[in-house]
């Protein structure tokens, strides 16, 4: 009975528009859905996570509460862990942490690569290495035609694999070492 909901934020970047909802009387098992207005500022760095704390009251003292971010902007770094060993996903996660730059993590291709600045492709190692198929390739390709940034990793994806869109944009010929020799 007469539930309020009070969206909060301390962060210097962000303005909110609509602070506080009334959401009337809420049946047992029943929902409610609001919308809040949230401005960011345009000085807030791409990237940067936004914190709020979400704060809710009905009748009888019932409350409670709960915290989320958001990312404003793009997201600065997608790593793309394509190597079931995760041989290097651990330690790119570990460097990024502790500069305090966002990312996602995934072990598939994502169909839209627009919502990052940067995009991490581990691919793996003989013999659990993933091979990039050409629509992957296409992807990557695209997203650095549309001015993204792209670190890619994998011995076998520039010697031994069939080479994609992607692949020439690297400047990369790949060579076999036999006895120390190239």
């Amino acid at each position: 009975m007469n539930v309020i909901g009070d969206l909060i934020s301390i962060d210097p970047y962000i303005t909110i528009n609509t602070s506080s909802q009334n959401y009337g009387n809420i049946i047992a098992g029943g929902t409610e859905t609001k919308s809040y207005s949230v401005t960011a500022d345009v000085s807030a760095p791409t990237g940067h996570m936004a914190q709020f704390t979400f704060n809710i009251s009905a009748s009888l003292g019932i409350t409670g509460s709960g915290a989320f971010s958001v990312v404003i902007g793009q997201i600065p770094v997608l790593i793309i862990c394509m190597d079931e060993n995760h041989n290097s996903s651990p330690a790119i996660m570990a460097a990024l942490d502790s500069v305090q730059v966002a990312y996602e993590i995934q072990t598939s291709f994502p169909t839209d690569l627009s919502l990052y600045t940067s995009v991490f492709v581990c691919l793996g190692i003989y013999s659990s290495n993933y091979v990039l198929g050409s629509a992957d390739g296409q992807l990557l390709a695209n997203f650095l035609n549309a001015g993204g940034k792209i670190y890619m990793e994998g011995g076998d994806t520039w010697y031994y694999d069939a080479q994609t869109a992607v692949h020439p944009m690297f400047n990369i010929t790949g060579c076999i070492r036999r006895n120390g020799v190239i």
